[in-house]
């Protein structure tokens, strides 16, 4: 599983998809937060809380994720070593808990970036006191 793993990790951070990922996440979210103007913009609502983040992120997640993990599945049988990993001497669960965890490691890489929204977020409301 830990073969498995590493080896899914190494694949996708040495291409473009899991760059292109977490700036997909930290856009949409990003926009969205701060320069759409709507119920969920930060400053157009002069309210210093994260909860429109945790409304946005889980729907944009729901997409990411998926996408990501159908490409670690597609990336097998494009390079034609379903085969070879499935005559292995490894379990399937192994495969698929490997391919998961992979999966759940590029998400939170994906979410790490928007530590930065707490830091601005406590910086504005803290101003706010003054």
């Amino acid at each position: 599983m830990l073969a498995i793993y590493t080896k899914e990790i190494k694949m996708i951070f040495n291409t473009m998809e899991a760059y292109i990922a977490i700036s997909v996440f930290f856009i949409i979210n990003s926009m969205v937060l701060w320069y759409i103007p709507s119920e969920y913009n930060i400053l157009y609502n002069n309210q210093a809380s994260l909860l429109p983040f945790f409304t946005i992120s889980p729907w944009v997640l729901l997409v990411l994720i998926p996408a990501i993990t159908m490409k670690m599945i597609n990336y097998e049988i494009t390079q034609k070593t379903s085969l070879i990993l499935f005559t292995k001497p490894i379990n399937i669960w192994e495969v698929i808990t490997g391919k998961f965890f992979a999966s759940i490691t590029i998400g939170f890489a994906a979410i790490m970036p928007s530590l930065l929204f707490v830091y601005t977020i406590h910086q504005i409301g803290s101003q706010s006191e003054i």
